[in-house]
């Protein structure tokens, strides 16, 4: 079962802000810049989806001021001046197919063995929805209560993308 699926190096700044930042809810954009409130002021990234996939934990020295800054002058200049603190980076799972999971098993080859991957930052958000749609898959026999069928690896198969519209 050969799945689209793999790790994406993706940096996180945080950034003191001259103006509070408290009251900011979870931001993301269609560009991939995610912002939320942290400490004094506010953790940011934009991920670089032109990065080659791999357990690639390395900074990029230029990733805040080249693509980062320009991106959080022009949403949020309401914070005032940012001030650079820290910068790391992580990894998470990115369906390089159409950026949605995938759900369910490989139709007609192995029945028993499910897959729920690919969430390309959106596991935690979808992890109860994901829960108890693959107990009913598996227990059932079939979606219950939402369907998720088009999120299946059938999509994969027969090179049909399900992509969002609107984050990423």
């Amino acid at each position: 079962m050969t799945l689209p699926v793999e790790p994406m190096r993706r940096h996180e700044h945080y950034l003191e802000t001259q103006h509070k930042a408290d009251h900011l809810p979870f931001v993301k954009d269609v560009h991939g810049l995610a912002v939320h409130a942290h400490r004094d002021g506010v953790s940011v990234g934009k991920v670089d989806f032109g990065h080659p996939g791999g357990a690639d934990f390395t900074i990029d020295e230029t990733d805040y001021t080249g693509r980062v800054a320009p991106a959080m002058a022009e949403r949020f200049g309401g914070l005032g001046r940012l001030t650079l603190r820290d910068s790391w980076t992580g990894l998470y799972d990115q369906n390089r197919f159409d950026g949605n999971m995938i759900l369910g098993n490989w139709p007609g080859h192995l029945d028993n063995f499910y897959v729920a991957c690919g969430f390309s930052g959106h596991g935690f958000m979808h992890a109860l929805a994901v829960g108890r749609g693959l107990a009913e898959l598996i227990t059932r026999g079939g979606y219950q209560t939402l369907d998720l069928s088009r999120m299946g690896y059938q999509r994969v198969l027969d090179e049909q993308p399900y992509p969002e519209e609107s984050v990423r």
